[in-house]
């Protein structure tokens, strides 16, 4: 097989089809080259962190520049002017005030050029502080090949003004604070301001050679994401031992305790010096409560928390875990280049080559973060035009590695139910991957539906986004697996990590990796999945089933394409003793035949059997069963089949004068919650003898728009008759949002079939 494709990608490349050989067109051939000295020292008494930062530019590119552009993310939410600030008050309608949103602003207090090319003085000039962006027009333009030195002095409050200082302030964690140098290439400069739904991983920064300097007192821990070259962190005197009872833990630490507050007053700050090469940021944390655990792998892993009991639990369960999970991300995107790796304990996430800050120790946050360290940590995506790429990326790689570990349904079924209640064990439980595609399947219907590519800050509304950065991009992947195979897309991946280590890419280059190591054209999967919004429905047509004179059957299944969006589509039979056996096909076409030989005659047909490529209409793929449950709160925006009619039934208990007590039964029908609704009720009266009822259905006008539908309801109650018919159409901007307008039009008719149940007054 191997062979095969090797002959036909040598037969394609001597026909010349572009899309082969164009990965290398696409890739910088160069990439700017940026230094950056920090000098920081942690004010306690102040509240501040105070720095000074020297950074040297050379200019790779063909083109001369005219202006450089610092970011500076932390200043976000500083002013109600700010893009951050704006589209928050957009998307929550003032819901969240910006003051909610502060959070340690970066305060630049001078700064002057030090050199371009070969000049050294430069005249006062004022620079333009817009947004996140500091806009340094150059007094001199800076040639191909110059290089240029800025030098920099600034201070973060990390107290705010009033609030004192004491063991709940920390840890502290350095995550935005300090200017970064915005990417230059072949596009241009991409000095885009911090937007709202943005996180820091999104920052499209230069990679950049750190050498930090740290000064901080003498009994806090630094952990960081720079190599140590100078100075003692403190690791070696806070490591405790994974295997330690909590009561001997808390005697070694009340031990270390009294042993930093005594360092602290007969020692000066501690001192530490750091490199980090290939960098988009440095973060570091640091507090005077920091222990670590040392965790077994084939690198350094190192993990620092406070020295409490609960925060133990948590640091034992992400040592036990991390080790299983990193090796699976290595095998998927290729050895991890750094000699160590860094966690800490933090109220955010973050994950960066050398160092990530956790919160949750479950196992696909950690395999959500440990793809991160790759993709944008390695290979630098822009997490403004495109942030699907990396997001949908480390999602897939997170579900992955749980279906990996606990099978099909990705996650500890018996642990999960250990951490319900009674009532809530009731429910059936669906598998990780059925949630993704049911949610993503609402969205697609909502009437909202947003290409995946659009920039972060262009969609309607946060849940469009996360929709479509996390659930959409992930199930992208899912489908582009499914396309090219699981091998051909493993190795895709692998490539476009080692090609593009340490440099710029997207969906471009991305695309042409993926091209190339499949040996064909995915221009049409590509461009149907990310830029437009494709209806993906494939039909079960007629099948024709006969017996030949050798004895076999002849199973002719015809499949419909009913959407406007084009998959390879899978066609199963069933044999009798169970045996499947399953054909592809490409489903370009309006209508296909699948042709089966087999010995007996089957017993079952089935379209896109495994639920691969986001079919939005399972219910004509197959014969739907029908499948009973009890009407349990929600159950059927829990428990939503692709191949069932669910239908819930209530038993009904009421009272009224005429009838006395009131028994009946109510059944709730819909296929995947929101498609042919039928409702039917009936209740008898123990004393009237009388037989009410009511019948409604409810669909969308289309399915691309749940929300727009019409209601068809009959129903006899209490002596009255009455007769529905209503529209419903739903003109919000966005799934949450109260904005836009909703239109009810419809007729009813009622009468009155008995006045018994009529309110009498008498004179």
């Amino acid at each position: 097989m191997k062979s095969r494709k090797f002959m036909l990608s040598m037969a394609l490349l001597a026909v010349g089809l572009p899309w082969l050989n164009v990965s290398s067109s696409l890739a910088n051939d160069w990439r700017q080259a940026v230094r950056c000295r920090i000098d920081a020292r942690l004010d306690t008494t102040a509240g501040k962190l105070l720095g000074s930062m020297h950074i040297s530019y050379t200019n790779h590119s063909p083109d001369t520049l005219h202006h450089f552009y610092l970011l500076i993310p932390a200043n976000a939410f500083t002013q109600k002017e700010n893009t951050a600030a704006k589209e928050m008050e957009r998307f929550t309608q003032g819901n969240v005030k910006i003051e909610q949103q502060q959070a340690h602003p970066v305060v630049i207090t001078s700064l002057r050029f030090l050199s371009i090319g070969r000049h050294a003085s430069f005249p006062l000039q004022a620079f333009n502080f817009r947004d996140t962006i500091l806009d340094l027009p150059l007094p001199y333009p800076l040639a191909p090949g110059d290089s240029l030195a800025l030098g920099l002095e600034f201070q973060q409050a990390y107290r705010k003004a009033g609030e004192k200082s004491g063991p709940s302030r920390y840890p502290l964690h350095f995550i935005q604070w300090f200017p970064r140098v915005a990417v230059y290439d072949q596009e241009g400069w991409h000095a885009e301001p911090f937007h709202f739904l943005m996180d820091d991983i999104d920052v499209y920064s230069e990679f950049t050679t750190f050498d930090v300097s740290l000064h901080v007192p003498a009994n806090f821990i630094v952990v960081a994401s720079g190599k140590l070259t100078f100075g003692d962190p403190g690791w070696n005197a806070v490591l405790a031992d994974t295997a330690w009872s909590d009561s001997v833990f808390v005697a070694w630490r009340d031990s270390l305790k009294t042993a930093r507050q005594q360092k602290a007053k007969n020692r000066g700050p501690r001192t530490l010096r750091l490199r980090g090469e290939n960098l988009h940021n440095f973060i570091w944390s640091t507090s005077p409560g920091f222990v670590q655990f040392r965790i077994n792998y084939r690198f350094p892993m190192r993990l620092f928390f406070e020295g409490t009991t609960s925060q133990k639990s948590w640091a034992k369960q992400v040592a036990r875990r991390l080790p299983e999970v990193f090796s699976f991300i290595e095998r998927k995107l290729g050895p991890y280049p750094f000699e160590q790796l860094n966690f800490a304990r933090a109220t955010e996430q973050t994950a960066l080559p050398r160092m990530v800050t956790l919160t949750d120790p479950d196992a696909f946050g950690l395999a959500l973060s440990s793809a991160y360290l790759y993709v944008p940590g390695m290979v630098a995506t822009n997490g403004v035009k495109e942030s699907w790429l990396a997001k949908g990326l480390s999602v897939y790689m997170a579900k992955k590695f749980m279906e990996h570990k606990y099978g099909p349904r990705g996650y500890n079924l018996n642990q999960a139910k250990k951490d319900m209640d009674w009532f809530q064990r009731q429910y059936p439980l669906p598998t990780l991957d059925q949630v993704f595609r049911t949610f993503a399947r609402f969205y697609m219907n909502s009437g909202q539906n947003e290409p995946i590519s659009k920039p972060i800050h262009k969609y309607r509304d946060p849940i469009g986004a996360i929709f479509n950065i996390y659930l959409k991009a992930d199930l992208f992947f899912e489908m582009l697996e499914f396309v090219i195979g699981d091998s051909t897309f493993d190795a895709a991946v692998r490539q476009f990590v080692r090609q593009y280590r340490f440099n710029y890419a997207g969906e471009r280059e991305f695309r042409a990796i993926c091209q190339k190591v499949y040996g064909r054209s995915l221009d049409w999967f590509f461009d149907q999945w990310l830029h437009h919004t494709p209806i993906v429905d494939y039909q079960k047509g007629k099948v024709r089933q006969y017996q030949r004179q050798d004895k076999k059957w002849v199973t002719e299944v015809e499949v419909k394409r009913k959407g406007d969006g084009i998959m390879p589509v899978e066609v199963e039979v069933e044999l009798p003793d169970g045996r499947k056996i399953t054909r592809r096909w490409e489903g370009r076409e309006k209508t296909g035949k699948i042709i089966f030989e087999t010995p007996v005659k089957p017993r079952g047909v089935k379209v896109d059997p495994h639920n691969r490529i986001l079919d939005n209409n399972y219910s004509n793929n197959t014969r739907l069963r029908l499948e009973f449950r009890p009407d349990l709160p929600f159950l059927r925006f829990i428990h939503i089949p692709a191949d069932a009619y669910l239908v819930l039934w209530r038993p009904l208990l009421d009272y009224t004068t005429p009838d006395g007590i009131r028994l009946g039964v109510g059944f709730r029908g819909s296929y995947q919650a929101f498609f042919n609704n039928l409702t039917l009720e009936t209740e008898f009266g123990l004393r009237s003898h009388t037989v009410d009822a009511k019948l409604q259905y409810s669909h969308p006008l289309r399915r691309r728009n749940l929300l727009n539908r019409y209601t068809l309801m009959a129903r006899k109650n209490e002596g009255r008759f009455e007769l529905d018919a209503n529209l419903t159409f739903n003109g919000s901007h966005g799934i949450i949002s109260s904005q836009g307008r909703r239109l009810k039009l419809g007729v009813n008719y009622s009468g009155l079939l008995n006045s018994d149940y009529t309110l009498h007054f008498v004179r």
